[in-house]
């Protein structure tokens, strides 16, 4: 009797339809990823539509910008709303309701936020440290005080700051210091004193503005150990000849040097001369006469130096 003879099974049918049903799987699973990106970016497009309302409201004008990678068949598809980001949004000046600034940290891809001039106070700041894109901040004559300060701190790519004219205190400038990212700060009409640029020493700061902070002598060897400065203002400040011995030091020094308005006579002036890549030195309020500053411009050909004392170099 023959033994039955043992099929052949039909291998490549059946790894055949194993590919086929591997490939609907993997597509399945891009189109279900695909459908949820859309519906997680229509759901984040509504909600920044939603509180660019309601920061309207409050007189905000928001700067967008096109994220122009899309094709173009893509965005006639999806809509222009959904490759549209704010990345800048500024307040009219006046009164302003800091509770309701909530809306803002919807907004992840802000860059830039101006609230000078409004009375935006402490509340605000949880708001806006929540930005991960945030690198510029005026906060310019506002109610921010040295609590809205520490809190910036959780702002981890900060680099141009302004608060002058805030209720801020010398504490404020250990709370500055945390701020590593910070490249320009202005801190114009604040009573820091001599104890601010000390705490602010540690920063790499390229532009630095302290006009009119109650700064005297004992600030010189501070400012001079900033030594990635590259602009510094010191208007309206008790400082004067001493101070400028330290100064005259700062080699990188090579934008701007605000003394208007500073008791800085002739001797100051000698020391300044140090400064060969300065392009730009204001000394128009200084004690300083026309003889001097005249030396001053032949020894710093081209620097442009402002003064009362003689005609513009």
């Amino acid at each position: 009797m023959e033994e039955p003879v043992a099929s052949t099974p039909p291998t490549n049918v059946a790894h055949g339809a194993a590919r086929l049903t591997w490939r609907k799987i993997v597509l399945l699973v891009l189109l279900l990823a695909a459908g949820a990106w859309l519906g997680l970016g229509y759901l984040q497009v509504r909600q920044e539509r939603s509180a660019l309302r309601e920061l309207a409201l409050l007189g905000g004008e928001v700067g967008e910008r096109t994220q122009s990678n899309a094709p173009r068949w893509l965005q006639s598809l999806l809509g222009e709303e959904f490759f549209t980001d704010a990345s800048k949004i500024t307040f009219q000046p006046g009164e302003i309701n800091s509770s309701r600034l909530a809306p803002l940290a919807l907004l992840r891809s802000l860059e830039s936020v101006d609230l000078s001039l409004t009375n935006a106070d402490d509340r605000a700041v949880p708001f806006l440290a929540r930005l991960p894109e945030l690198t510029t901040l005026f906060l310019k004559g506002t109610a921010v005080t040295d609590k809205g300060v520490a809190g910036l701190a959780h702002a981890a790519k900060l680099e141009r700051l302004d608060l002058s004219g805030c209720p801020i205190t010398p504490a404020a400038g250990e709370s500055l210091a945390e701020i590593r990212s910070l490249r320009f700060l202005w801190l114009d009409d604040t009573p820091l004193g001599d104890a601010g640029p000390q705490s602010l020493s540690l920063l790499r700061l390229e532009f630095l503005s302290l006009n009119r902070c109650q700064l005297t002598d004992a600030s010189g060897e501070q400012v001079r150990r900033m030594n990635t400065l590259r602009s510094v203002r010191l208007a309206g400040n008790t400082i004067g000849d001493p101070a400028l011995t330290e100064i005259g030091q700062m080699q990188p020094l090579s934008n701007l040097l605000d003394l208007s308005d500073c008791p800085v006579t002739d001797a100051g002036l000698e020391s300044l001369g140090q400064l060969i890549y300065l392009r730009s030195l204001d000394l128009r309020g200084s004690q300083a006469t026309s003889a001097g500053i005249m030396r001053l411009r032949r020894t710093l050909p081209r620097c442009r130096i402002l003064a009362d004392a003689s005609p513009e170099g």
